[in-house]
């Protein structure tokens, strides 16, 4: 979370530029009518860009003057705003609403409020019933510093990014392999010719395989792969993850700390689903018999996954 000198700070450079933006907006005051705030966040939700967004209350329009919010009879508080979303939550596609937290700072010795949007690939945020003046099955978003009108709808393109964003198909594959990992209820799991092995559901291309840090064609040289780290008791349990796609590049591996992801494969292989606490990429070939680039999973990008294998009660 950001501290409140780096908000102030990104604030004032936002004043500073004279003007709205794709991922800023200035409102001198909090709305009036409930569905303009709820059409400005869903705007900036959806918006293109790589960061967090924000809605500044107590700026005039275009960043011009900074005048403070104190005393604004329509200031709304964190839980007023969260209470207009979580209401009516059902009303919103599969439940889905954007993540924002109000925080209050000062500039120039004035109250200004900034609601932060989160940026999460879990666009296109829009309804499925009418909320006040915003209408159902319309997608909107900002370009430049212009929100979609609220009776047109984003232009396709546009909503085409957004749900590419959703499915992660423009990510890296470590950034869908971690996302892929993060839902067990997604993956197959099936045995082959004793093995247990499992493919994920909707990218298949991702298959998932147990092994034992003691095998032969584990790499044993790093300590915790051959049990030696035990975490509350628990033995080390290696996963590899195979993508099937040869033609990617290999300059994307890198070492990731990933706390808290749950492994399909958990139940099966220790009848607990722990958390992974390590993931280690690295370029096929590398540390694994065999060639360069004709190891384990042939010219394939791998992850070797650590997990936490947790005795039975």
């Amino acid at each position: 979370m950001l501290s409140d000198p780096d908000l102030e700070q990104i604030v004032l450079d936002l004043i500073g530029r004279g003007s709205e933006g794709v991922y800023w907006d200035f409102k001198l005051k909090h709305h009036r009518n409930a569905g303009d705030l709820l059409h400005d966040v869903l705007c900036l939700a959806n918006t293109e860009h790589d960061g967090p967004r924000f809605l500044v209350f107590g700026v005039e329009n275009g960043g011009v003057s900074v005048q403070t919010i104190q005393d604004d009879d329509r200031r709304r508080s964190q839980a007023d705003i969260a209470g207009l979303f979580r209401d009516n939550a059902g009303k919103f596609f599969q439940s889905r609403f954007p993540t924002f937290h109000l925080r209050t700072i000062e500039i120039a010795s004035k109250q200004v409020d900034v609601l932060i949007i989160e940026d999460e690939p879990k666009k296109p945020y829009y309804l499925v019933e009418k909320i006040k003046n915003v209408r159902a099955h319309h997608i909107y978003t900002r370009v430049c510093d212009t929100n979609t009108p609220v009776d047109r709808v984003a232009h396709p393109h546009e909503i085409e990014r957004m749900w590419r964003q959703r499915f992660g198909l423009d990510a890296s594959a470590l950034e869908r392999a971690k996302r892929c990992l993060a839902e067990p209820a997604a993956w197959t799991l099936r045995e082959e010719d004793g093995f247990v092995c499992c493919h994920h559901d909707i990218f298949p291309e991702f298959t998932l395989n147990a092994a034992s840090a003691d095998e032969d064609h584990m790499d044993s040289s790093q300590e915790w792969t051959r049990g030696e780290i035990r975490i509350d008791d628990a033995m080390v349990q290696i996963h590899a993850l195979a993508m099937l796609d040869p033609s990617l590049p290999t300059d994307l591996l890198r070492a990731h700390h990933a706390e808290g992801l749950c492994l399909p494969l958990g139940p099966v292989v220790s009848g607990h689903q722990g958390p992974s606490t390590t993931i280690s990429f690295r370029e096929s070939g590398q540390d694994w018999p065999g060639p360069p680039g004709q190891g384990l999973f042939g010219n394939h990008q791998f992850m070797v996954v650590k997990i936490s294998r947790h005795p039975t009660n």
